[in-house]
């Protein structure tokens, strides 16, 4: 699917009355890829995935050597939940400022 969509991104139509409509879409995809790439591009998004899954990991393994455990799901457990997500967020943000940086 991802390769049918590069494939549309770069369809440009020859009928003089769709020109102005596509140049339009080239422009705004252009835009949109530029701002993407400003941020860190495609590498930015991995790296900080995989950064932020990693904290996420780390913390709960850390909170499991204290006897945490996530199942079952209830109520009270969920600052634990909340810290594990918080610290996959704050991997990620890391993980991608880096590569920006």
């Amino acid at each position: 699917m991802l390769f049918i969509i590069k494939m549309q991104d770069r369809y440009i139509s020859l009928d003089p009355e769709n020109a102005e409509k596509t140049s339009a879409q080239v422009r705004a995809q252009l835009y949109s890829r530029r701002l993407v790439e400003a941020a860190g591009g495609d590498v930015a998004e991995l790296v900080g995935s995989q950064v932020g899954i990693t904290a996420a990991v780390l913390s709960y393994a850390s909170m499991r050597s204290s006897g945490f455990r996530a199942l079952p799901v209830c109520a009270k457990k969920s600052p634990k939940y909340a810290a594990i997500a918080f610290a996959g967020i704050l991997g990620f943000q890391f993980g991608s400022t880096f590569v920006f940086t």
